[in-house]
């Protein structure tokens, strides 16, 4: 299996074929050149090849149900969601034979994605690791590609790390659209004060829904803005959001102020008696007008210069550790030639911007807006 039902030919299947002729064992199969198929004639087993899609344009391939398979092998994981991969691993079942799911995947991932957070941030004892690089096959390759691999130490060290060494990274991003964001600089330990203001920044989507909690407030050290967490809900209701909030910070609603999608504002189906999203919240948890900060979402390219001098100048702007997606948002999130967000696919975790999109809407709201208008007129008189 992989992603692209097509990619299949060049990789998995031109493998099967070369290890068939390798060992002198063509007289024992039959290969099905059009349905990318083999059977062995000596046991009546068989390996067959399954897309998810047909083609990188996202149109679902009809894939039938397999009767019973016991080895199921996904080629480029990574690039399959972790719905997908549940389901293959359900269907190996049956009682006959040994059963295995072999994955093979490149270390170019996020941490977020659910290869690492199901394997890797975990210990499993129903799971064998093999972890190879080029010098695991070095006596079969040549001396100058090896030489290739090696310059690329000094010459793209992020490079060399993911593609030789096999540790872990993101792909290189081009365009980044936070591009003033530093790991080293912004994330860091904070924690929710009880006797401080409470801000929720908040972009709806289908699914997820995508919050981000913050506080934001000035002393003699100056002015202080720290997203303390960050919360996901799949299959999202606004019921759901309302008792969630209850829950964690019922005690603080009355320092609460909501900020985030105009669009929530909207009559939706979403709310049961078709009132607006934020309306429902306001009936839900029992706020004033006056606690919500809702403006007209801001253009892409408007938000990135504003993100970009808040992340230059604000001094003490934190990001939690445990804040994962808003991290790697800000990090991998990049802009199309035009300067709008790339989401054109949203299985990408760098193409859904869900959390930026919060982080967008809280640089918008009057508070930081306000700080921004002072530091400017301060920094230009």
């Amino acid at each position: 299996m992989r992603e692209i039902h097509g990619s299949i030919r060049d990789s998995q299947f031109r493998e099967m074929k070369d290890l068939i002729e390798a060992h002198g064992l063509t007289p024992m199969f039959q290969v099905n050149e059009t349905t990318m198929a083999f059977r062995c004639l000596l046991t009546g087993n068989t390996i067959i090849s399954r897309g998810l899609k047909k083609t990188s344009k996202n149109e679902t391939a009809k894939v039938k149900s397999i009767k019973d398979p016991s080895v199921i092998w996904f080629e480029e994981a990574d690039e399959i969601s972790a719905e997908d991969f549940r389901k293959a691993d359900m269907s190996v079942r049956t009682t006959r034979g040994r059963l295995q799911i072999l994955i093979s995947y490149n270390t170019d991932i996020e941490e977020t994605h659910w290869l690492r957070t199901d394997f890797h941030d975990q210990d499993r004892d129903d799971t064998f690791y093999c972890h190879t690089t080029y010098e695991t096959n070095a006596k079969n390759l040549d001396s100058a590609y090896i030489r290739t691999l090696t310059t690329l130490q000094t010459v793209d060290p992020d490079y060399y790390r993911v593609y030789v060494l096999g540790l872990w990274g993101g792909k290189k991003v081009v365009a980044p659209f936070a591009h003033a964001f530093d790991r080293s600089t912004h994330v860091k330990p904070c924690s929710y004060s009880p006797t401080r203001p409470l801000y929720i920044s908040m972009d709806f989507n289908i699914d997820p829904f995508a919050f981000i909690y913050y506080q934001f407030w000035r002393d003699t050290e100056g002015y202080h803005l720290h997203v303390f967490e960050e919360e996901t809900i799949l299959g999202g209701t606004v019921d759901e959001a309302i008792n969630r909030i209850k829950n964690k910070y019922g005690q603080a609603l009355h320092l609460l102020t909501i900020q985030g999608d105009y669009n929530g504002t909207n009559r939706s189906m979403v709310s049961p008696d078709k009132l607006s999203v934020y309306k429902t919240l306001q009936k839900g948890l029992r706020l004033q007008d006056r606690q919500f900060d809702l403006r007209p979402n801001p253009k892409h390219v408007n938000s990135r210069n504003d993100v970009n001098y808040f992340l230059r100048n604000f001094t003490d702007f934190r990001i939690d550790p445990k804040c994962l997606y808003l991290t790697r948002d800000f990090e991998r999130v990049e802009i199309n030639p035009d300067g709008s967000i790339r989401k054109s696919d949203r299985s990408q975790g760098n193409q859904r911007a869900d959390h930026l999109d919060a982080a967008r809407y809280m640089i918008n709201g009057k508070d930081v807006q306000a700080w921004a208008n002072i530091h400017r007129k301060t920094n230009n008189g």
